[in-house]
């Protein structure tokens, strides 16, 4: 249920409006992978939001976080390094446009997820294990696994990298992202079909890469040949 966006003053709506274009210029230049163009957005972004976040919280108007936001940030709000990260400002633009503030029901902590990863080197695909855990992901995959943060370091990438399976350089970011997703609510339907998105595009990835002429398989693996 959605409240109504909280009074502002016309300085105050102003800098709401670059908040937002910020936002969603960072989360585009993102998913085209250009993230030293997003670190510059979000250093853009941080002291617009910070001033904002103080000049509500001096009138009793301080804008609400959501616990896990807190905990992920490791500081309160009123830090002016609290905002120089995507996604509480993310947050701030969600709340200011009237998002009920409400730490949702997390319906997905402890359930295990499977989906099938392609793999050129074994020509069929790999099945993955993910357990969304308290702290990230446990993963898992022929045997290779353990607890994961929640980009999906180590194991993620250890069973990638052990068949030898291409992805993208933002994987992780977005993992993170939907970790974050599933504890503001994200239904287990929901979740899932984020998971199965996020191995089709790493399937996408690992059937792209050149497989003719020196790049046959096993080319690769002996450069000296």
């Amino acid at each position: 249920m959605l409240r109504r966006s909280v009074e502002l003053t016309q300085q105050q709506k102003k800098q709401r409006k670059l908040l937002k274009a910020l936002v969603v210029e960072a989360w585009d230049v993102l998913s085209k992978h250009d993230f030293l163009a997003a670190k510059r957005i979000i250093r853009r972004a941080a002291p617009v939001a910070h001033a904002l976040h103080m000049d509500l919280a001096r009138v009793g108007k301080e804008p609400e976080h959501h616990a896990y936001m807190i905990e992920n940030r490791g500081m309160p709000p009123s830090e002016p390094e609290f905002y120089r990260h995507l996604h509480p400002l993310d947050d701030l633009v969600a709340w200011l446009y009237g998002r009920a503030k409400k730490d949702p029901v997390d319906q997905t902590l402890g359930l295990t997820f499977m989906v099938e990863i392609a793999c050129r080197r074994w020509r069929h695909p790999d099945v993955y294990s993910f357990e969304r855990t308290k702290d990230g992901w446990t993963i898992s995959a022929l045997g290779i696994g353990g607890p994961c943060d929640r980009s999906g370091r180590p194991y993620l990438f250890k069973n990638l990298h052990h068949d030898y399976i291409e992805h993208p350089s933002g994987l992780g970011t977005w993992l993170q992202r939907l970790w974050d997703m599933a504890a503001d609510g994200l239904s287990p339907r929901r979740l899932e079909r984020g998971l199965q998105d996020l191995a089709k595009w790493i399937s996408t990835v690992e059937y792209s890469a050149p497989t003719r002429g020196i790049w046959k398989p096993g080319g690769i693996r002996d450069p000296s040949r």
